[in-house]
This record gives C-alpha cells, sequence and structure tokens, in this order.
C-alpha cells in the first residue's frame, strides 16, 4: 500500500483531537436547536434531551470508525452513506 505524507501517526492524532473538539463546539451549539425540534416534533419532555445526543453521538461514532479504518489502512469509502457523510 502507498502512503501520502499526510498518513503520518501524528497527522491523524490531530485529527482526531480537531474532530473532538470539533464535535464539542457542534454539540453545544446545537443542542437548544434540537431540543426545540424534538419538543415541536411532540417527542416527550422526558426524551428531548436525548435527541442531541443520539444525532451528534452517530456523527462521532460514524467520525471515529472511519478514523479507525484508516489507521488500520483499510478503505474508508463504501462504508454507508452516514460514515461518508461524517467527513464532508
Amino acid at each position: 500500500m502507498t502512503t501520502l505524507p499526510g498518513d503520518s501517526h501524528a497527522n491523524l492524532v490531530f485529527t482526531m483531537v480537531v474532530t473532538v473538539l470539533l464535535a464539542i463546539v457542534a454539540f453545544r451549539i446545537s443542542f437548544a436547536g434540537l431540543v426545540a425540534v424534538a419538543s415541536w416534533a411532540g417527542i416527550p419532555a422526558w426524551a428531548t434531551p436525548r435527541l442531541p445526543i443520539v444525532i451528534d453521538g452517530a456523527h462521532i461514532a460514524f467520525t471515529a470508525e472511519m478514523l479507525v479504518h484508516k489507521v488500520h489502512g483499510e478503505s474508508v469509502t463504501g462504508l454507508g452513506p452516514h460514515s461518508s457523510s461524517s467527513l464532508a
């Protein structure tokens, strides 16, 4: 397998750190909006705070999945629509 200069371990660690920081910022920004959407959609009050956790948690998990595949030298294409949208 041919590797690119940017495929070093340090770059992958940097990418993961940046991804985690962006995920935290995105979660904080989107929490109020997603709770409001959950209320508008008629989701029970006990479940409305869980909606942002499910949605943002899925994006974090799919992004982490792609990074794990990348670290192991596996292809990150074709992992499914959710995984590929996480890095867009």
